[in-house]
């Protein structure tokens, strides 16, 4: 069976507007059933560590913002669960998004790896190939668009998506 798999966004735990820690999420239904999620968080200066949590209820962790639908994945939940643990917190030979490693740039190389490797039914929308160009994407196409015109209260769902299984889903 293949998984699906989304970008995550969580709001800041400082409530700071337009600031969001990165996640992916591997589902192998429906988004109101247990699903993985795998991210990074800094432990130190330099230092990252993963904080990836299994059977994760989405709906009830308090400070998920939104969920950016990717392709569907061509392997079985078990190989992409199995790769995103695996994968090394720290930059390594990464290239350089911000003069700092974070959490947005490594669900970036996961991604690319995760395509590369030809995992994805369908190309994902944005560049993926360019990091910068993915990351400029996924935060002012997706996140921060959607955050402000949820605070101006609008509800084009280009904007703001919809809400399924209780968690807010964007468009693609």
């Amino acid at each position: 069976m293949t998984a699906s798999i989304y970008l995550c966004c969580y709001l800041s735990e400082h409530g700071l507007f337009g600031l969001y820690h990165w996640a992916i999420v591997v589902a192998r239904g429906r988004l109101n059933q247990p699903v993985n999620v795998y991210s990074i968080t800094q432990a130190g200066p330099e230092e990252w560590k993963k904080t990836h949590k299994s059977d994760v209820i989405l709906f009830k962790e308090r400070r998920i913002f939104a969920l950016v639908p990717l392709p569907r994945l061509n392997v079985p939940f078990e190989e992409a669960a199995s790769f995103l643990s695996a994968e090394d917190p720290t930059r390594g030979n990464s290239p350089p998004l911000h003069k700092i490693w974070s959490c947005a740039q490594w669900v970036i190389r996961s991604l690319q790896r995760m395509k590369a490797f030809g995992w994805f039914t369908t190309t994902p929308a944005g560049n993926l190939s360019d990091h910068v160009d993915y990351y400029e994407y996924m935060y002012t196409q997706k996140a921060l668009r959607c955050e402000t015109a949820l605070k101006a209260r609008a509800t084009f769902p280009d904007f703001v998506g919809e809400v399924v299984d209780g968690v807010r889903l964007l468009r693609p």
